[in-house]
């Protein structure tokens, strides 16, 4: 979720790019993920791309993992 959280949305969660530029394992696990988290409504897929449903709870895995703030220091 972080990943989705990270920018202005996916469009392609499960395209070999996305998986490994964000160190994920496959696109069987990142679908299965996807549905997990909606089915939740932690995430929505609107106007073709994913997105985190909270825009506050978004801005939190934004703001945690970003650049200079290192691994939660």
């Amino acid at each position: 979720m972080k990943a989705i959280a990270a920018g202005d949305g996916v469009a392609q969660p499960t395209a070999g790019s996305f998986i490994s530029g964000n160190d994920l394992t496959s696109a069987s696990s990142v679908s299965a993920s996807l549905k997990a988290l909606a089915d939740k409504e932690m995430i929505v897929y609107d106007r073709e791309r994913w997105h985190v449903y909270d825009v506050f709870f978004s801005r939190w895995p934004e703001y945690y993992y970003s650049e200079g703030r290192g691994q939660g220091v």
